[in-house]
């Protein structure tokens, strides 16, 4: 067992604080909340982004907000 903590603790600092900082410098928030979505009125898709113009899914021209 703590062969096993020490293992996940050495991963944490050798691959995800890492990680972490080097998307902090990029600009984009690593494990963070997802961004406000909207749903496309044509195929009822929910996941796009809301500031969208096309829809992923059908590529049907999106209303502005």
């Amino acid at each position: 067992m703590i062969y096993f903590i020490i293992f996940m603790a050495v991963i944490y600092f050798l691959i995800v604080v890492p990680y972490k900082h080097y998307q902090a410098r990029r600009g984009v928030k690593a494990f963070g909340e997802p961004g406000p979505v909207k749903t496309c009125p044509a195929c009822l898709s929910e996941d796009l982004p809301a500031a969208a113009s096309k829809c992923l899914h059908c590529a049907t021209e999106q209303p502005s907000a």
